[in-house]
């Protein structure tokens, strides 16, 4: 349906623009004829005056219709007058006196306006240029408003709104994206939350809406990238204010170092709660910060108000007040220069009991689920499972990699989940329909030295498999 809307757009475009000067941005663009209303202000005020007035009769119209009706004013203006009203108090004006009509002004007019045949140039397209007037042989024929010393009228008014607007943008922050999804019921509330530093740009901004927009009770979002800010409306009847705050966390287990310790050794652990982590960039700082320290092993992040946070640290090398002191310090070293960062911890923390390499290693994987194929329109205890050693499921650098392999998996419709999971080590879980695929094609599948995935419906692309994962690996049952 685009590509017949498309064509027939594009050819109208084209044709038209080959007739006519600025054909687009003249007759077809919205943003264009919107514009246009304050060249018929009187007309543009009806609008607004008719819309506010069915509003506060209470009726829910949405500003769409507004907007829509605007752009329909500015455009039968354009087409069907060609002229402005009341607005702009500037106007060209010619002196029909001493005026030759030479032509010269008709000639480098941009917009392709008959100057010459006009005392006072009201037409709809002038943009008070200003070339009609440099360009005219005869002194003060065409001036502004009859005042020559008018002709830098135009290009200084641009210079005083360029620096005026570039001045209110540091003064003044606007929303980066303003959502609304549904009605606002009376219930309605609003959680802002600043010091968002993933929040950083349009992008970032709409992929936070896009994990939220489908949550019950959420009503809408604002952002601020400039402050790293987010306003989230919600339905306090139906989402409590922490469960908003719930959605903006990510919980995070991060491993610093690898344990090169006996298999029995133990490994501390200091849970503590911590003010100021908020996102991504925050637990990356973290890692930083927490990483400067060899004791220190890993780390994992729950929500809560404080954050709580969790330590895995060597005893003999580091204790749990001196990592208390470490959140505290309030700063990082990065590339040898101190970085500030807001960190604070809310409690004293507390230690827990000790666990050996295992326990950790377990604790600390960061397990990857992916279902495909009509997965759901299976009985989970009727597919079989081959599982297999995966050592790169545990390295964090690796999971981005996972997508990938499961995109690769799902080119056989007898698979329909991959997942990973810790049992004496990391490992890969391939669930299948015995009776469409087995064993040996899944095999041969996870081998292969390229990985294929999907990049569209049809279209595919190839990557060199990073894992090295042996045809030889036991299958287990379910």
């Amino acid at each position: 349906i685009a590509v017949y809307f498309a064509i027939p757009v594009l050819v109208l475009t084209l044709g038209g623009a080959l007739i006519y000067k600025f054909f687009w941005c003249k007759y077809l663009c919205p943003l264009g004829a919107f514009t246009n209303i304050f060249l018929n202000v009187t007309a543009a005020a009806g609008a607004i005056l008719a819309y506010t007035i069915v509003r506060l009769a209470g009726i829910q119209l949405s500003a769409y219709w507004l907007l829509g009706a605007l752009v329909l004013i500015g455009w039968i203006t354009e087409i069907g007058f060609m002229r402005s009203w009341l607005l702009p108090i500037p106007k060209i004006t010619r002196n029909t006196d001493t005026c030759s009509d030479c032509g010269h002004c008709d000639n480098h007019c941009p917009q392709g306006i008959r100057i010459s045949t006009m005392a006072e140039v009201r037409h709809i397209d002038c943009t008070l240029c200003s070339d009609c007037i440099n360009r005219c042989p005869l002194k003060n024929t065409l001036t502004i408003n009859r005042r020559q010393r008018n002709k830098y009228l135009a290009p200084a008014s641009v210079t005083l709104l360029t620096s005026a607007g570039l001045l209110l943008a540091t003064l003044v922050e606007f929303t980066t994206i303003s959502l609304r999804w549904g009605n606002t019921p009376p219930t309605q509330a609003v959680f802002v939350q600043s010091g968002m530093k993933s929040i950083k740009c349009y992008g970032s901004s709409m992929a936070l809406a896009g994990t939220i927009e489908n949550v019950a009770g959420i009503l809408g979002i604002d952002t601020y990238v400039k402050s790293h800010t987010v306003k989230i409306f919600y339905d306090s009847a139906v989402i409590s204010r922490s469960g908003v705050k719930a959605l903006l966390f990510t919980p995070s287990k991060t491993k610093i170092r690898e344990p090169r310790l006996d298999a029995n050794a133990r490994i501390g652990v200091f849970d503590i709660g911590v003010l100021g982590l908020l996102d991504a960039v925050d637990f990356s700082d973290l890692e930083a910060l927490l990483g400067e320290h060899e004791g220190i092993l890993g780390f994992e992040t729950r929500f809560g108000e404080p954050v709580r946070t969790t330590v895995y640290y060597l005893p003999a090398r580091i204790a749990p007040a001196e990592i208390r002191s470490l959140l505290n310090r309030q700063y990082l070293i990065r590339n040898g220069e101190k970085v500030r960062i807001a960190f604070e911890t809310a409690d004293q923390g507390e230690t827990r009991e000790a666990v050996n390499v295992a326990q950790y290693q377990s604790f600390m994987f960061d397990g990857y689920d992916d279902t495909f194929n009509n997965y759901d329109g299976y009985e989970s205890a009727k597919l079989a499972v081959y599982t297999f050693p995966m050592p790169e499921a545990g390295d964090a650098s690796m999971k981005q990699y996972l997508d990938i392999l499961a995109a690769h998996l799902s080119k056989d419709e007898g698979v329909v989940r991959f997942r990973t999971g810790f049992d004496g080590g990391a490992r890969g879980y391939v669930y299948f329909d015995a009776g469409k695929t087995d064993e040996a094609s899944i095999k041969h599948s996870l081998a292969m030295k390229q990985l294929t995935y999907f990049i569209s419906e049809t279209d595919t692309e190839q990557i060199e498999n990073p894992f090295h994962i042996s045809r030889e690996s036991s299958p287990r049952g379910r």
